[in-house]
C-alpha cells in the first residue's frame, strides 16, 4: 500500500496517495515510513499542524527504536525491487509518465543507460515537458556515450 500511495504522490494524486497510506496506516500503525509519508501528504495538502504531528510521531518512532534496527532495515529497496514495485504500478496506470521516469532512474542508478534512455524517451514521448526526465536523458546519453569510450579503449 506504501509504494503504491508513493507512485500516486509523484502523479500528484495526492486523494488516491492519501486513501493507499491510510490502508498502509491501518496495516502498519507503528511503522515511521508510513507516518512519513502521511505527514508528506499533508505538508503538500497545506495542512501543516497535521503534518509536523505525523513527522514528529515518525521521528519518535525511528529515535525509539534505537540501536535495535540494522543499517540493511532503513536502507533503500534493492534496485531489482525497486523495479518490480514500478512494474506492478504501470499495470495500475499503464501510461504514466512518472513511472517510466522512475523506472529510467532506477536503470541508470544501475548503470543500465542504454535501458534508462529506453524508459525516459517513453516518459517523454508521453509528458514532453517532464524536466527531469529531459535531464536525465541527456544526462544517461552522456554516460552511454562514455562507457563506450572506456570500451574501445
Amino acid at each position: 500500500m506504501l509504494y503504491i500511495g508513493l507512485e500516486y504522490g509523484l502523479t500528484n494524486n495526492s486523494k488516491l496517495a492519501e486513501r493507499f497510506f491510510s490502508q498502509a496506516l491501518s496495516i502498519a500503525p507503528e511503522d515511521p515510513f508510513v507516518m512519513h509519508e502521511v505527514g508528506v501528504v499533508a505538508f503538500q495538502n497545506g495542512d501543516w499542524k497535521t503534518a509536523e504531528k505525523w513527522f514528529l510521531e515518525a521521528l519518535e518512532k525511528i529515535r525509539a527504536i534505537g540501536n535495535e534496527v540494522t543499517v540493511d532495515k532503513w536502507e533503500p529497496l534493492k534496485y531489482e525491487d525497486a523495479l518490480e514495485y514500478h512494474r506492478q504500478a504501470l499495470v495500475l496506470i499503464p501510461q504514466n509518465a512518472s513511472t517510466y521516469s522512475a523506472i529510467g532512474y532506477i536503470h541508470s542508478l544501475m548503470g543500465n543507460f542504454e535501458s534508462a534512455i529506453d524508459y525516459f524517451h517513453t516518459a517523454l514521448g508521453l509528458r514532453r515537458d517532464d524536466t527531469f526526465s529531459v535531464t536525465m536523458l541527456g544526462h544517461c546519453i552522456e554516460m552511454n556515450r562514455d562507457q563506450g569510450q572506456v570500451k574501445m579503449l
